[in-house]
């Protein structure tokens, strides 16, 4: 039985609910169950998304925009719609060259628990592509980089601010031409990737000493440290930051509340 209320509604309203509906974690099952046991966690807060929806604002509670850091990033109407439903009308677009930027310390640098997710669209797969760069300094120090890299993995490390590097593992499962969901779920010091429906890669740094830089960015390594082959070319959406380790039925990749249709 399919349920078409979502038809009656347009891209706008669409939008504005699943918003809502995504900005609350869906922790309603877990919160119920927990509550059972007496004890009731605290709500998680999608403090930063960054939906692109033609434009870089954040509709987190941080409500902090990016910035366009080099080249000229556009936005695309090719979009994983399917599965955040009819309100997700654009993504962006970028190529080598194009960089966006955030004027605020990544999250993982101070939360001691924190998840991001994303869906990426990458042109291929092949050398390594640094997508989340969290610094805008020179140099391959004090910072994150989640990087890309054939055949179809994902990778994350840091280096601290002495330039120590610290891996936290790689997953697979990624593919080239195609929407894929990524969510990194960040417990203490512990750290699980997820790709796409995929089990986790799940690795604990033992020896922390987190990153303290100020900004971050998306492709940003292209303009910090332009090295051959390190640069992003693709589409990226539905970036969002949580201040809680959400589980995996509260990610994005779940759907949105209202679609063309319920099965």
């Amino acid at each position: 039985m399919r349920d078409h209320l979502s038809q009656k509604l347009d891209p706008k309203h669409l939008r504005s609910i699943r918003r809502a509906a995504m900005m609350s974690g869906w922790r309603t099952a877990s919160i119920a169950a927990l509550a059972l046991a007496g004890v009731v966690p605290a709500a998680a807060t999608t403090i930063h998304y960054y939906e692109f929806e033609n434009d870089f604002a954040d509709s987190g509670s941080a409500a902090q925009p990016a910035s366009v850091l080099a080249g000229a990033p556009a936005f695309s109407g090719n979009t994983p719609s399917d599965i955040l439903g009819l309100g997700d009308i654009a993504s962006v677009q970028l190529g080598v060259g194009d960089a966006l930027s955030f004027s605020y310390p990544f999250p993982f640098n101070s939360l001691t628990d924190a998840t991001l997710e994303f869906f990426v669209h990458p042109d291929a797969l092949g050398m390594e592509q640094d997508l989340l760069w969290t610094t805008t300094g020179p140099g391959d120090t004090n910072r994150f980089n989640l990087a890309l890299s054939g055949p179809g993995s994902m990778g994350l490390d840091y280096r601290d601010s002495s330039g120590t590097l610290h891996s936290l593992g790689a997953a697979s499962g990624l593919v080239a031409n195609q929407w894929n969901f990524i969510a990194i779920v960040k417990r203490g010091n512990t750290y699980a990737l997820h790709v796409n429906d995929l089990p986790a890669v799940i690795v604990s740094d033992s020896n922390p000493n987190l990153p303290t830089s100020a900004a971050w960015t998306i492709n940003g390594r292209a303009a910090a440290q332009p090295l051959p082959g390190v640069q992003f070319s693709g589409r990226i959406d539905a970036v969002r930051i949580s201040d809680q380790a959400l589980n995996p039925s509260e990610f994005l990749n779940v759907g949105a509340i209202f679609r063309d249709g319920f099965d």
